[in-house]
């Protein structure tokens, strides 16, 4: 029986749930990531590592159609943008090229039909100095590897990297092979030595992100999990030199309603991976509460935390707290209890 087109399938007969949300994941993320990078030279390049063919559902859709429409964005303002693609398979590079045309006739989109790990170096030496956002999607966890892909983005200045970790995929892949007794250098290259300690989904995020961590200044981690049947485990990582570039990942992450718990790198401490649910969060912020309700009469710590989470529920989940989400929150709730008979 002929394979069959993972592509088509997967959104002719199955729900699209989780690549809708990876595409407005980068959506969020590029645009503002672009312009901000290229106000340092008045250029930037944006690099897709795992393009794919960009069309979805009879759609063209895709990663790299949201760095071209960011590129564009950037040309309107006056500066330089360019994206380069890399898609290995002939079958989906064609249609890439196909679904892209008029972006490639443009000089907008430079293609490469080759691995990511195959042409970085090539990329790098092409953009020159040119500050650079990387998007690295792969289609299984093996194909992303930390020397190949990872480490050259990761050791150039003004280079912000967004990834997709496939965590449930490697946790299992790690397991079989320490069940069977055998070694696995492909999960030793996209997980580091520690490869065999990833037999669990916990297990797997926590290797690679402390494979990854200090590659950069900056650092984040955010686990997602798929809503679809098989209901897999995926991390969203993100290495910057700026705090800038994690606010950003932070944000658009925190956008996602099927965020289930956060390891932020701004803070690293040992216990970053203790589980942190909503519950907990919740608790913390009742206590924050309650300096402003002693000041307040009739407005309780559980009220206002309650109408906070309401507000913004992406502030909830990383803790970061202004405070205008306080005031903002007591208008509310006063101007709700005016209006009431």
């Amino acid at each position: 029986m002929p394979k069959r087109d993972i592509d088509i399938y997967h959104f002719d007969q199955e729900r699209p749930e989780w690549t809708e949300r990876k595409h407005a994941l980068v959506d969020r993320y590029f645009l503002p990531g672009a312009m901000k990078l290229q106000v340092i030279r008045r250029e930037v390049a944006l690099v897709d590592g795992y393009a794919g063919r960009n069309s979805y559902g009879g759609k063209i859709k895709g990663s790299t159609v949201i760095m071209v429409e960011a590129a564009r964005k950037v040309i309107q303002q006056g500066s330089r943008a360019t994206v380069y693609a890399c898609e290995p398979n002939l079958g989906r590079f064609t249609a890439l090229e196909d679904n892209l045309s008029k972006a490639i006739e443009e000089g907008i989109l430079v293609t490469f039909n080759s691995t990511h790990a195959q042409k970085v170096e090539e990329i790098i030496r092409r953009i020159g100095p040119t500050p650079a956002l990387v998007f690295l999607d792969p289609q299984s966890a093996s194909e992303l590897t930390i020397e190949g892909d990872i480490k050259s983005w990761a050791n150039r200045a003004y280079t912000d990297v967004l990834g997709v970790f496939m965590g449930g995929d490697a946790c299992r892949v790690c397991a079989s092979a320490v069940k069977q007794g055998l070694g696995s250098d492909l999960m030793a290259a996209s997980l580091g030595p520690n490869w065999e300690v990833a037999i669990t989904e916990d297990g797997a995020f926590r290797v690679f992100f402390n494979a990854i961590a200090n590659m950069k200044k900056f650092s984040g981690f955010y686990a997602l999990r798929k809503q679809e049947p098989k209901k897999n485990a995926y991390g969203i990582f993100g290495l910057s030199d700026s705090a800038h570039g994690i606010s950003l990942l932070s944000d658009a992450v925190a956008k996602d309603w099927g965020l289930l718990k956060d390891f932020d790198g701004h803070n690293q401490t040992p216990d970053m991976f203790a589980e942190d649910d909503l519950a907990e969060a919740f608790d913390k912020l009742v206590g924050m509460c309650l300096p402003i309700v002693r000041s307040n009469p009739g407005i309780t710590s559980e009220i206002l935390s309650i109408k906070i989470f309401e507000t913004d529920r992406g502030s909830t989940m990383f803790g970061e707290y202004k405070t205008s989400d306080f005031t903002k929150a007591l208008r509310k709730i006063r101007a709700e209890s005016e209006r009431k008979p």
